[in-house]
């Protein structure tokens, strides 16, 4: 039985412009205390969304288009290189890194968040996701996510 109170879909949106605004520009670097509010606000407002969200599907594709949108602001940077083919990798790497978030979205469901056992476990996912970004995918050591964290 589902005991979360469903959201209204204006209520949706507003929650996913609001945490992407937030997570995407909460970086340490920019602003010291909104990368602590990212950190605590930001993706409870995301995956407050998604446990709205019953199909793994659509769980999968909305968390994979959000986090590559935060990934091309916060490494937006790319893009004082002189080169045009620089568009290219950076989209790239946030679409592989929106992957390994929406791989993990498909497990944002209420029954599995009930057992404090499941939340270490995604944490431990997610986790191993990082580390996997470093050591086998793309060598990207630096996550400005991983940073508001």
């Amino acid at each position: 039985m589902n005991d979360i109170t469903s959201l209204k879909t204006w209520q949706k949106c507003f929650l996913l412009v609001l945490s992407f605004l937030i997570v995407a520009f909460g970086q340490p670097v920019w602003s010291g205390w909104i990368g602590l509010f990212a950190a605590v606000g930001g993706f409870a407002c995301f995956w407050r969304v998604l446990l709205d969200v019953p199909n793994a599907k659509e769980r999968f594709c909305m968390a994979m288009g959000w986090y590559a949108g935060v990934q091309v602001v916060q490494l937006s940077w790319f893009f004082s290189h002189p080169y045009v083919y620089i568009y290219a990798v950076t989209l790239f790497c946030a679409w592989l890194m929106g992957i390994q978030w929406g791989f993990l979205a498909i497990w944002i469901k209420p029954e599995i968040l009930r057992k404090f056992s499941n939340l270490l476990a995604l944490a431990g996912l997610w986790t191993i996701l990082e580390w996997s970004r470093l050591f086998l995918l793309t060598g990207l050591p630096f996550n400005p996510v991983g940073l508001s964290l």
